[in-house]
């Protein structure tokens, strides 16, 4: 029988063969194909020189085998994801906020609303004055109606006005033509508490919020001074020591008790915050003095309201 041999090309052949096979096996890396928003920021409506707050953002990462993975904001630098601007800070004129995957350079973005300009859900418009670390209305508040739509009860009569336990507002000496545009409304404190009066993002300062405002400015001795319009424009004679250095623009809206009063003499704010079941706080500046004062008065008056940002 003639004896077969051994050819070793069939060898070498089988080996190529098997490795090219293998190699063909091998899976192809997963690239990443985008990157996307999926949560925007709890915080999305923002003002001049305010802090830019991340927290609540989620984005979505899209591989080209078709799958996505989440990655909440907290979880960015440990798979290396950075963003820009930085979380925490100044915003001051941009709004479009950069998120860049590192390792691929791949990136998204948002925009973010950014204002110098506060308006109200009657479309009324308000400066944003910053004072400090805080952002406050430049004038004071004139709604008619919660930033849910609902109108805040007119109440003209003064004998139902003083007697009244419900929300409600009114012009001064019931008077829209001749006072709102410069002062505002006035509104009693039962409307402060419905948490609804200050546009949405903005709220009614507390006793504390008042107090902070009042100790960067150099404290009660002379904050009324930084606090009101300069000259006698609006204010009494002498109008002592405005000069309106904080930008808040007080003016002298005077009040409503049973009878309307101290207009040109002095201006009223409320404070949230309640003394007892009859009466709440309220910061006063008035035309003799650059203090200011904080007296409690019954919930039923009405005094001007500024707002001051959540």
């Amino acid at each position: 029988m003639r004896e077969k041999k051994f050819n070793p090309t069939f060898l070498v052949i089988g080996i190529l063969f098997i490795l090219m096979s293998c190699e063909n096996d091998d899976p192809k890396p997963i690239e990443l194909s985008s990157i996307s928003v999926k949560t925007p920021p709890i915080k999305v409506e923002y003002y001049m020189s305010e802090v830019l707050d991340l927290s609540g953002l989620v984005i979505t990462l899209a591989f080209d085998n078709g799958q996505t993975e989440n990655i909440i904001y907290s979880d960015f630098e440990n798979r290396d994801i950075s963003t820009s601007p930085e979380n925490g800070s100044i915003l001051s004129e941009s709004t479009d906020i950069k998120v860049i995957h590192n390792p691929t350079g791949k990136i998204t973005s948002f925009f973010i609303t950014l204002s110098s300009v506060l308006v109200d859900i009657e479309g009324n418009t308000y400066s944003i004055v910053k004072i400090g670390n805080q952002l406050w209305m430049g004038e004071n508040l004139k709604t008619t109606k919660n930033n849910d739509g609902t109108s805040i009860p007119l109440e003209e009569n003064d004998i139902a006005w003083n007697t009244l336990s419900t929300s409600a507002f009114c012009w001064f000496d019931n008077n829209k033509a001749m006072y709102s545009d410069t002062y505002g409304a006035l509104y009693n404190w039962h409307a402060v508490n419905t948490n609804k009066l200050c546009p949405k993002g903005w709220h009614i300062p507390t006793d504390e919020e008042w107090i902070a405002l009042v100790d960067f400015l150099g404290g009660e001795e002379v904050a009324g001074g930084k606090l009101k319009e300069s000259g006698t424009s609006h204010w009494n004679s002498p109008n002592e020591g405005a000069n309106n250095s904080s930008g808040f623009t007080a003016l002298p809206g005077g009040c409503r008790s049973d009878l309307f009063h101290s207009l040109g003499d002095g201006g009223r704010w409320w404070s949230s915050t309640q003394f007892d079941d009859a009466n709440a706080w309220v910061l006063s500046v008035n035309y003799i003095y650059a203090s200011t004062f904080w007296y409690n008065y019954t919930k039923s008056h009405g005094y001007s309201v500024r707002c001051i940002r959540d």
